[in-house]
This record gives structure tokens, C-alpha cells and sequence, in this order.
């Protein structure tokens, strides 16, 4: 048996992985459920416990891509069997009428999966100039403006968004299964198999773990 070990997550960023968690699953965490000590698997267990639904044994990702594939063929009006996991974002929605498309997707599924992000390079220059600014303004007031603006072209940028974050269709499906895997079923069930896999697929995205630390005996809280 490996040797437990905590996986050192600070307290914020953990309370963050929780509400992602509530999220995605639609369940309630109380202090009580995540006490000093808590493991991986412990976890999992408890939040398989909390989710109001039947247990049906049957692959998310796959429900989440059918879901998937029908809404986006009835908003471009396509046949949706030329629709396939492999499909690239930019060969079906055009530059043209994307973001109006991406927000009817978001409207039709009742979920938000935020596909649309500005160049990276753009984030990357607004986002120094507003840390720039921000320790200026400690030393001159006039620093302020920059900040402002900076924080308003971060906020533009945002809304303005053209690119996606993902490549196909699959890739959506698998973002949906775990950010809105109760959402992402087509009917109200749940398979408690796949909670462990989603849980660690949040771990790794949302706080940068490697799967090599995602061990089930691993401490969560400490």
C-alpha cells in the first residue's frame, strides 16, 4: 500500500475546487463533510453519497456528446450525424455569427461552458500591465489609470471573445461531463464509477495536480 501523503493545496484554492465540485455534481458540502484529515477516496465516497439520483451504469461523455451534437445541430440546422467527437469548433460555427451561435449552445444545454477566449497573447499583455499597475499605484497615484484601463481591456477581451478554448466537439464533451456531469446525463441518474475519474479530472485542471499525486489514500484536507 502507497504511504498517505497530503496533497498541499492551499486553503483558497481548495475552497474554490469545492464549489466547482458542488457545481458539477449538484450537491451541498457542509464543514462537517470535510474534516482535518480527509482522503481522496473519502471524498469521493461522500459525494457519491450526497447526489440525488439513481445509480445507472452507462458512460457520461458519451450522453454529454449526444446532448451535445443534437443542440448543436438543431441551432446551425445540420444534420447531426455528420457531427462526430473529432469535429473541429471552427468548421462549424464561423467567425461570423459565432458568439450569437456559442450562446444560443449555452442557452440550449442550461449550462455556461465559456468555450470563447481572447488570444492568449492579449491576456498575457493585459494581465502584466494590470499587475504593473497595480504595484505602481502604491508608489504614484497616476498609476491609476493604467490600472483601470487595464482592467477594463481584461473585461472588454472577455466579452469580445472569439477563440475556442477547445479543438472539437469531443473535447467540449468531456469539459461538460466535468463541470456539469449531473447536467451532461440525459436522464437523472448518476454512475458513482465515474465520480472518482471526474473528481480528479477537476484536481487536475482547475488546481494543476499532476495524476501521479491523485492517489485515492492522498489527504485532501489538512
Amino acid at each position: 500500500m502507497s504511504p498517505q501523503r497530503s496533497i498541499g493545496i492551499d486553503p483558497y484554492d481548495l475552497h474554490d475546487f469545492f464549489i466547482g465540485v458542488e457545481k458539477s455534481f449538484g450537491v451541498k458540502l457542509q464543514p462537517q463533510d470535510l474534516p482535518i484529515g480527509l482522503t481522496i477516496k473519502q471524498f469521493c465516497e461522500c459525494v457519491a453519497r450526497k447526489i440525488p439520483a439513481p445509480q445507472e451504469e452507462n458512460c457520461t461523455t458519451q450522453q454529454a456528446f449526444y446532448k451535445l451534437r443534437d443542440a448543436i445541430a438543431a441551432i446551425l440546422a445540420v444534420d447531426a450525424a455528420t457531427i462526430t467527437p473529432g469535429t473541429q469548433l471552427e468548421q462549424l460555427f464561423t467567425t461570423q455569427n459565432r458568439r450569437r451561435h456559442i450562446k444560443q449552445l449555452d442557452q440550449k444545454l442550461g449550462m455556461q461552458l465559456n468555450l470563447l477566449q481572447p488570444p492568449g497573447w492579449l491576456l498575457a499583455v493585459l494581465f502584466l500591465a494590470l499587475v504593473i499597475s497595480l504595484v505602481g499605484v502604491f508608489f504614484k497615484f497616476r498609476f491609476a489609470y493604467p490600472l483601470i484601463l487595464s482592467y477594463i481591456g481584461l473585461w472588454a477581451s472577455k466579452k469580445t471573445a472569439r477563440y475556442f478554448d477547445r479543438d472539437t466537439v469531443g473535447q467540449v464533451a468531456e469539459k461538460m461531463t466535468r463541470q456539469h456531469y449531473l447536467q451532461s446525463r440525459r436522464k437523472a441518474t448518476v454512475n458513482t464509477k465515474e465520480i472518482e475519474k471526474v473528481i480528479a479530472l477537476l484536481l487536475i485542471t482547475d488546481l494543476g495536480l499532476n495524476e501521479d499525486e491523485i492517489r485515492p489514500e492522498n489527504i485532501l484536507v489538512d
